[in-house]
């Protein structure tokens, strides 16, 4: 008899056990998830404001380009917020292309400046 509530005990207690390693299992689970979800939210909403804020310099440099030329800029039927983003893309290129000539340059400075053997 003695051992039957030994084995009782000792069945209730594993029980317990398995109860509080789930529980503090999900808990885990549960916090990792919420760390993550409020983390992702905040990239994407970072994410969304430099596109948007993207979209409205675009939209007002083209404005100030039209006030500036007095008129329409691009063909007439095209929305204006393509034809800004489109602009952007432009101008991205260019400014792309003007860093890699200042990069190309700089390493050819370079390049030219360090001290060679000269022919004797």
């Amino acid at each position: 008899m003695n051992q039957d509530r030994e084995t009782n005990r000792a069945m209730r207690r594993s029980r317990q056990l398995s109860l509080v390693a789930t529980g503090v299992t999900l808990l885990v689970l549960s916090a990792t998830l919420a760390v993550v979800t409020v983390q992702l939210r905040a990239r994407l909403r970072a994410q969304i404001s430099g596109r948007d804020a993207q979209v409205l310099y675009s939209i007002a440099t083209l404005q100030n380009l039209e006030a500036d030329l007095g008129g329409e800029v691009g063909p007439a039927d095209t929305p204006p917020v393509i034809e800004a983003l489109m602009m952007n893309e432009r101008l991205q290129d260019v400014v792309a292309g003007i860093q890699g000539v200042i990069a190309a340059g700089c390493s050819t400075r370079k390049a030219s400046s360090s001290p060679r053997s000269r022919p004797t």
